[in-house]
């Protein structure tokens, strides 16, 4: 179980531990979600808006501007739309006292149920519990795949707090697919990147070790501070160019004559300033 990390992961049956681990090395590159596409149910995790109406719910989504219409009017799941194997499913939700249940069947392959490297079948199905407590939405979700997870997956409940601005904005900056095979390259060289807009893995890795559970791609309070510009120098073994994230794999020498393997990952390609960057 190679990297693996985190006190609840879905179990998989043995023979499918594998895969798992090949797809947590190769995250950068098999995970869909960083090449324009949806991250899918679960793991997009709760909407930023609820839109109700007499017939159905419309959730919207910051990332990617997604959004997801949901009946509730006791219909049950389409018959074509619940076999078309989609990114996100077709949903059908209902009341269940004060809390919003939502059923959700019909999904590709293409999506992971969350980082690192856990995939799911067609035969995926999710059960989403929404309930507001005051001013705080609880979302948890239930994925089940008989086909690969030994049993049931609960994820850890999350809490969102009511944004009660009226003027707030969720849109998200568009994600423009680029030729990723071609913006990839792995080698050695001496870097020096002057990078704008920066948020780093550390700060990552810090809120998991507060203990601040992190599942959304997109971080919705993240800001990146235009004016705080950082330098690090070391050799680059790895540049991702690409949507929705700008990734740089650095070997960075420390005082003591120890190295470090830096993970820094920025905005899109469009957003992120380089003022140099040297391979050798």
């Amino acid at each position: 179980m190679g990297q693996r990390f985190g006190p609840n992961f879905p179990v998989y049956k043995a023979q499918y531990w594998d895969k798992v681990d090949s797809l947590d090395v190769n995250g950068n590159v098999q995970d869909s979600n960083f090449h324009c596409m949806p991250a899918g149910v679960p793991r997009m995790g709760p909407p930023l808006r609820i839109v109700q109406g007499p017939k159905d719910v419309i959730f919207l989504y910051r990332e990617k501007n997604q959004h997801r219409i949901i009946p509730i009017d006791g219909r049950p799941h389409d018959p074509v739309n619940s076999n078309d194997q989609t990114y996100l499913g077709d949903s059908v939700g209902h009341w269940d006292g004060d809390t919003l249940v939502v059923d959700v069947v019909g999904f590709n392959e293409e999506t992971w149920l969350g980082w690192p490297g856990y995939f799911h079948t067609n035969k995926l199905h999710v059960t989403e519990r929404l309930t507001r407590q005051g001013n705080t939405l609880r979302y948890q979700a239930t994925a089940d795949d008989p086909d690969v997870l030994m049993k049931p997956w609960v994820m850890d409940p999350r809490n969102l707090n009511l944004n009660t601005n009226p003027t707030t904005q969720i849109e998200d900056p568009p994600c423009v697919e680029s030729d990723s095979a071609n913006l990839v390259y792995e080698g050695t060289g001496i870097g020096e990147c002057h990078m704008k807009r920066l948020f780093a893995l550390a700060a990552f890795i810090a809120a998991l070790a507060a203990g601040s559970p992190s599942f959304a791609h997109h971080a919705t309070q993240a800001e990146f501070d235009q004016n705080n510009v950082k330098t690090i120098v070391g050799v680059m073994t790895r540049v991702m160019w690409v949507n929705p994230h700008v990734n740089w794999h650095l070997e960075v020498k420390n005082a003591d004559g120890t190295v470090t393997d830096w993970t820094i990952v920025a905005a899109a390609p469009g957003a992120v300033s380089i003022d140099r960057t040297e391979r050798t």
